[in-house]
């Protein structure tokens, strides 16, 4: 193959992988329960994630997403206070996040992850 050859295939390579893009959303976490939680953005199962957030404060994450289908999974959001109970849980879908600006408010007593 000449080097323009592998050139011009090296480019267009490159242009197919930049098209694939970043699947991922900003969102922000709004704990608006009157105690302090840890929120786990991807659900207990993943513990590295989490955010301790105390009464009306807040954190940035940034959510994995696997598509823009309204009706696509994105993630659940868990919420446990300072004795590990669990005070929050929810399936979010894209469709749902974009309709809540992806703003997640945590109030304690939501619990359907279903």
């Amino acid at each position: 193959m000449t080097r323009l050859r592998i050139g011009a295939l090296a480019l267009i390579i490159l242009a197919a992988v930049a098209c694939i893009g970043d699947r991922s959303h900003d969102a922000t976490i709004q704990n608006d329960a009157n105690f302090r939680v840890t929120v786990y953005p991807y659900g207990r199962g993943e513990p590295r994630f989490n955010n301790v957030l105390a009464p009306a404060e807040s954190a940035r994450e940034n959510l994995l997403t696997t598509d823009t289908d309204p009706g696509g999974y994105v993630t659940i959001v868990e919420a446990v206070n300072d004795a590990q109970v669990v005070v929050f849980c929810h399936r979010y879908t894209y469709g749902e996040l974009q309709q809540l600006s992806w703003k997640i408010r945590i109030k304690g007593g939501q619990l359907d992850c279903s």
